[in-house]
């Protein structure tokens, strides 16, 4: 079962604050906020990407960040962020996980 398993998703930094140097006056970031990628289909429903490797990732989005994470924590991330679906390995074969499939992955080993 996918929860066990080892997965890649996509995070984005988005800068919060940012300053001039004044020895240099290049711009600076002070703070960022990081974010969990998600994609909107168009009856609104959002999916949550992953990806068996980050190779794909990057190749797929190269801005984004991947972050490797257990099928168990993406499952209980997707269903607290209200998705409706992870998207595994959306730029190629995409396996869609319902929100059913992801409830059962989100319980503990042997639960």
């Amino acid at each position: 079962m996918l929860g066990g398993a080892r997965v890649f998703v996509a995070i984005t930094a988005t800068s919060t604050a940012e300053h001039v140097e004044g020895g240099t006056g290049l711009r600076a970031e002070s703070s960022a906020e990081m974010a969990l990628v998600s994609l909107v289909a168009s009856d609104g429903e959002r999916a949550i990407p992953a990806f068996l490797d980050a190779v794909t990732l990057v190749g797929w989005r190269p801005e984004f960040r991947p972050v490797p994470v257990r099928g168990r924590e993406l499952a209980r991330a997707a269903l607290a962020d209200d998705a409706a679906a992870v998207l595994l390995d959306p730029g190629g074969a995409a396996v869609i996980v319902r929100r059913d499939d992801l409830a059962a992955m989100a319980l503990p080993p042997g639960g």
